[in-house]
């Protein structure tokens, strides 16, 4: 064999042996659970996995050519283009985002959280910086639910006990005003006084009210919990509210699954669920309007039963929208702030989520999942 042959044999083999060795990174890059991202020292992009193509909102052909900045949100570039040129004066591997938040832009300008992992890969123009980038918002979620059920846990137990304290004088004081009610209205020419007391009547059964709201709020109670049809709690509740809501001027709309499978629940802890969501939707409907009421199977979650409740109010703008669970807080004159508060409770007490959309001018929807028994 000639040596020219044996040369060509040779760098055949050697192709093959790359190649070899390359084929299950390019398999590892292109099914990556994470997005992967190689920059150069310009910062523009050379390479992206589909999966980093699926994070960000992009064809496959949009990004390579790119500057990275595409990614990143208008308030952080600026940033970005020094530590590019830091990281490249010394590259090396490290993470980002421990302990930080940072973001991600997708095309359509919507931002989430990530983490970031840093690599430097060598070549002879400068090298290449690998971006493992993770998608941290189902878990940042979960952090700040988590940090708000206890914040709730801690404000409950203080407002139970301010509303036991609270109980026996607005009793006190109730039970006497009934008292001088009864023993000036005998009276000529009371007219004034009487007026006066039914006005310290009325704000002294508000004050009744909210502390009985402190109590739900704050106590564990125990739940009278059994199998139960949702579509029959619905049907209950607007036996005791379709009335009254009717006289305001609000149509009420119902399409309840009749084959919803049971589920373990307070009857009377669902209604009061129920009975807050259709009066604040007729608090955002002065001027009357409708309300939406369906009982389904998730489709999209097969052994989950939801409730979905939807007005066409005023709705909410995102601010309000974020803090409509915090107790005490209020956008009503003489509201208490605590009516949703308790309910999102009751939700979590029967295993359910709660999940709020609204827009101002465009109504609110209140979608919510339980588990069957």
């Amino acid at each position: 064999m000639r040596d020219e042959d044996k040369t060509r044999e040779q760098l055949i083999a050697e192709l093959r042996a790359v190649r070899k060795q390359v084929e299950p990174l390019r398999a590892f890059f292109e099914c990556a659970t994470d997005g992967i991202v190689a920059v150069d020292r310009t910062g523009r992009i050379v390479l992206a996995n589909p999966r980093a193509e699926a994070l960000f909102g992009y064809e496959r052909e949009e990004l390579p050519g790119r500057r990275l900045e595409l990614l990143i949100p208008d308030r952080a570039r600026h940033v970005h283009a020094q530590y590019l040129a830091d990281y490249f004066a010394r590259p090396r591997t490290r993470s980002m985002g421990l302990g930080l938040t940072l973001t991600g832009r997708r095309k359509d300008g919507t931002e989430f959280p990530v983490e970031i992992s840093l690599a430097h890969l060598p070549d002879e123009t400068g090298g290449l910086a690998m971006a493992l980038v993770t998608d941290v918002s189902e878990r940042v979620a979960q952090e700040r639910q988590a940090r708000h059920v206890e914040k709730l846990a801690a404000l409950g137990s203080l407002a139970a006990g301010i509303a036991h304290e609270l109980n026996n004088p607005i009793g006190i004081l109730l039970s006497r005003i009934e008292l001088m009610l009864l023993e000036i209205e005998e009276q000529p020419h009371a007219a004034e006084a009487v007026t006066d007391l039914q006005v310290l009547r009325r704000h002294t059964q508000r004050l009744s009210r909210i502390a009985q709201g402190l109590l739900s709020f704050g106590q564990k109670r125990q739940r009278d919990w059994q199998p139960l049809d949702l579509s029959v709690i619905v049907e209950d509740t607007l036996v005791l509210a379709g009335k009254q809501l009717g006289r305001e001027g609000i149509h009420v709309l119902t399409r309840l699954d009749a084959g919803l499978p049971r589920m373990l629940g307070d009857p009377t802890a669902l209604e009061q669920v129920l009975l807050n969501l259709l009066f604040n939707a007729r608090d955002a409907m002065r001027d009357g309007g409708t309300v939406e009421i369906e009982t389904s199977i998730d489709p999209t979650q097969p052994r989950t039963i939801r409730l979905t409740v939807s007005d066409t109010g005023h709705g909410m703008s995102p601010e309000i929208l974020a803090r409509i669970s915090e107790p005490f807080f209020t956008t009503k004159p003489s509201g208490s702030g605590l009516g949703l508060s308790v309910s999102y409770t009751i939700i979590r007490e029967h295993g359910g989520t709660v999940h709020a959309q609204s827009e101002p001018s465009r109504g609110t929807t209140f979608t919510i999942h339980f588990p069957p028994a």
